[in-house]
């Protein structure tokens, strides 16, 4: 070959691959094959002569538009040209940290001090700079008929007179534009007001709830007490479930905070099994381990051995062999992403690279 082809080789299982930059493609070919073009890729001397065959295979990849040569001459985001206009017209979303401040102290929580970042304090938003905010995100969004608004913490509930303020102003100025609302909250403040207050405006509500009570119970604390949060949290999300049961399936989703010296199998078991939960759809966040001096990574064989399981469970499903509905709650948005993954790579046959792109 005159010039390097910008391929990658690779096996799996017993059979051999070619991944081709240029066309963005996977080719599944014979070892003759791969064996030259690993040789080439890896800027080897040919130490064999090429086969007849195999040379008839490679001008046939050839003649389908595989193993080009071309590279992307400068790095540029594909969206740099209208960056202006999206910031004029079509903004679509808008975070407004409500509160620096938390009723509970979480062990991890990276606010609560043992971080060297920000920890919790009592700053709040004002309603006039919350307004600004929303003034500033209509004003930008004139091309867009959804919009997002998200509440962040601390825990937002702490801010829910601020947050009632800022959805029915929104609602007032964005007339016509359907707006949806979202916050993530550990759900001991929830009373009959607020509940109803969400149900109303259909807002979105992540809960934080980590296993059972005792692992729960073990990080997750109040301020100043050690009263179980787990209790209280399992009992606000059977109220909503049984009182606006679909505002409870379409707008409530929980999120677990895993540590990786705990059984992955038995977090799942738990979920799976628990009655006001099990049918939910349920996140998952590895404890974070940077900026601690005292946060040392574990991960338990236990946990490694459930966890990859389950990934291989995911691609099994992907194929077939596995019913969906038979993977662990917390794969989830690992499914999802891989979905969306190879949607995404079958959009478009691309011809070559261009000239100007941005890494993927």
């Amino acid at each position: 070959m005159n010039k390097k082809p910008f391929i990658h080789t690779f096996e799996a299982g017993e059979n051999y691959y070619l991944y081709d930059v240029n066309k963005d493609v996977i080719l599944k070919v014979e070892k003759d094959v791969y064996d030259y073009l690993k040789q080439v890729e890896n800027d080897k001397k040919i130490n064999f002569n090429l086969e007849k065959d195999t040379k008839e295979k490679i001008d046939f990849l050839k003649r389908c538009g595989f193993l080009k040569s071309k590279r992307v001459k400068k790095t540029k985001h594909p969206s740099t040209d209208n960056l202006q206009y999206y910031i004029d017209e079509k903004l679509n979303s808008l975070i407004l940290q409500v509160t620096q401040n938390c009723n509970l102290r979480c062990e991890y929580c990276i606010y609560s001090g043992t971080y060297k970042n920000r920890t919790h304090t009592n700053k709040r938003m004002s309603v006039e700079l919350a307004i600004k905010a929303i003034d500033y995100l209509m004003e930008h969004s004139k091309q867009k008929n959804e919009l997002g608004i998200s509440f962040y913490g601390g825990e937002p509930l702490l801010e829910f007179e601020l947050i009632k303020k800022v959805v029915e102003y929104s609602q007032k100025v964005g007339e016509g534009k359907d707006i949806y609302y979202n916050l993530t909250t550990n759900a001991t403040l929830f009373n009959e007001d607020i509940i109803k207050f969400f149900v109303q405006n259909k807002i979105t509500v992540m809960i934080s709830l980590d296993r059972d009570k005792e692992t729960h119970d073990k990080y997750r604390k109040f301020n100043g007490n050690n009263r179980s949060t787990h209790e209280i949290v399992l009992k606000n999300a059977e109220y909503i479930k049984s009182k606006y049961p679909e505002y409870f399936k379409e707008h409530i989703s929980f999120n677990c905070v895993v540590n990786t010296e705990s059984d992955y199998g038995a977090i799942s078991d738990f979920i799976s099994t628990n009655k006001i939960i099990k049918d939910s759809s349920f996140l998952s966040s590895l404890i974070n381990p940077n900026y601690c001096d005292n946060k040392e990574t574990k991960v338990s064989k236990e946990y490694l051995f459930h966890k990859n399981y389950e990934r291989f469970l995911i691609l099994l499903s992907k194929l077939g062999f596995v019913d969906e509905k038979k993977l662990s709650p917390l794969t989830f948005i690992e499914s999802g992403l891989l979905e969306d993954f190879r949607d995404e790579k079958n959009l478009v046959e691309r011809i070559e690279l261009p000239d100007e792109c941005h890494h993927g």
